[in-house]
């Protein structure tokens, strides 16, 4: 197994375990809402309002999060590098693996995958690298401001807290 497939299989992991996290904290969002959202004494708070906004960024965080890792950063290379990138590094069974499991995750038709694998333009077309907007650029900014957001919430929830112990009557 190449190094360069290896970081294909660690960007495979590291997508899977960014996903874990995220709907781990959307739930425990979410079971805190609930929990604020029936206790009687509780529900004139801008407290739900805030938990419901974390939720939402949340949520657009993830499809984010999805759209930064659609492609993986071996064929995005391939637009810019063209027969250079590391992709053409690989070899042709490791290849083949990375085009066939993302043309079944893009509903993409299985054309003669032998060609599309030696061939930069046919790669660029076949997923149409040349439409696509820098979404991993677009990602960052967006977690820095999903980060901003998490944080201001959780600062002013710690700040209610320590100020009224969450008690409204």
């Amino acid at each position: 197994m190449t190094p360069t497939f290896q970081s294909y299989l660690d960007e495979k992991k590291k997508i899977k375990r960014l996903n874990a996290i995220r709907l781990y904290f959307y739930f425990l969002l979410l079971a805190v809402f609930f929990y604020f959202l029936f206790s009687v004494s509780y529900m004139a708070s801008p407290v739900i309002v805030l938990f419901n906004y974390l939720a939402v960024c949340t949520s657009i965080f993830g499809i984010l999060q999805y759209k930064m890792y659609e492609i993986p950063r071996l064929l995005l290379e391939v637009q810019t590098k063209g027969k250079e990138a590391n992709f053409f590094l690989l070899s042709e069974t490791e290849r083949l693996q990375i085009l066939s499991a993302l043309s079944d995750s893009l509903n993409l038709e299985r054309k003669d995958m032998a060609l599309l694998a030696h061939d930069p333009e046919e790669i660029i077309q076949h997923f149409q690298l040349h439409l696509r907007k820098p979404w991993y650029k677009i990602g960052l900014y967006g977690f820095y401001l999903y980060a901003f957001a998490i944080s201001s919430g959780i600062f002013y929830l710690v700040y209610e807290y320590c100020q009224t112990g969450f008690d409204r009557y």
